[in-house]
């Protein structure tokens, strides 16, 4: 293939198309219509003698060509950026638009300063908040579909960068009035109980609950909510008991409404301290407005956590 007659233009929109399996979808990130985009999958499909995409399910489900090619592309079009990148970043000018994954409690905590900021310090700034729903998410993180990460992670894999927000660890919570404080919270008392889980199925398998099953305590989980707001009156009304993260108990009763009227409860077991962590590509560290909203970021937990 000769490089000098490849349009490149053709990579940036394999690559949205990576991330988002849609041509719609892929469109509007790239300012372009329906059609161009297209247009712009057909050329590539010509020069590389594959259909690169294939409808499936309601998907442009991508063929094994375009798995194999999507890594080099992305790693190829992120260290082009970086190369590129002005670093005179005048953030009170810029008009980037950030994609962040947050886990829930964090993005309610953070949103508002955020937001604040952003009014103040880059009024044309767009801030694209996603929930960290455990589902392919360095994945994501690595095609482009988000820029940053933020939550209780686990292992960071090799090719991202991370850093450490804070330190936390987990209570139970349950409504004040609740038999279970009548007597000694034991393993054996917090196996009777029913839960109400928070988060997606797929963060229930990797954070506190193996934790809790691990030390002998038996998890009958009744009902699954997406974030603590659905949880809360549930919570006022049945004997159900839920687990978070002792910072939202402590610190942001007022965000929570009313959080007041449950009552919070230490574990029967020793648990290591889960790090909150924000995680990003390595070829994105160096990257000026990059570093500028991971600072943003950073500073703002230290300001409300």
């Amino acid at each position: 293939m000769d490089l000098r007659r490849f349009d490149l233009n053709l990579l940036l929109v394999f690559d949205v198309m990576m991330a988002e399996r849609n041509v719609t979808r892929a469109g509007e990130r790239l300012a372009l219509s329906q059609p161009a985009v297209s247009h712009a999958l057909n050329k590539l499909r010509s020069l590389l003698g594959d259909d690169l995409f294939e409808r499936s399910e309601g998907i442009m489900k991508p063929t094994p060509r375009a798995l194999e090619i999507a890594g080099p592309v992305r790693e190829a079009l992120m260290q082009l950026q970086v190369t590129l990148d002005d670093t005179a970043f005048d953030p009170f000018d810029a008009k980037n638009t950030f994609n962040i994954a947050f886990h829930n409690y964090a993005s309610t905590v953070l949103a508002t300063p955020l937001a604040r900021r952003l009014r103040d310090r880059a009024p044309q700034v767009r801030l694209h908040i996603s929930s960290n729903d455990g589902h392919d998410l360095f994945k994501r993180l690595g095609d482009g579909a988000y820029d940053i990460l933020i939550g209780p992670t686990g292992e960071v894999p090799p090719g991202f960068e991370s850093v450490t927000l804070l330190m936390d660890s987990h209570c139970g919570l349950a409504r004040h009035d609740h038999p279970l404080f009548d007597r000694e919270i034991t393993r054996e008392s917090l196996s009777e109980l029913p839960v109400i889980a928070i988060g997606s199925l797929k963060e229930q398998e990797t954070g506190i609950f193996p934790v809790l099953i691990e030390a002998g305590i038996d998890i009958n989980t009744m009902m699954t909510v997406p974030h603590l707001f659905a949880a809360i009156n549930v919570l006022r009304d049945t004997d159900m008991v839920t687990y978070v993260l002792q910072r939202v108990q402590k610190s942001h009763t007022e965000t929570y409404a009313n959080l007041d009227g449950l009552r919070a409860f230490a574990l029967p077991m020793d648990q290591e301290p889960v790090p909150c962590r924000m995680v990003w590509h390595k070829h994105m560290t160096n990257q000026s407005a990059h570093r500028w909203m991971r600072d943003q970021i950073a500073e703002c937990f230290r300001e409300v956590m």
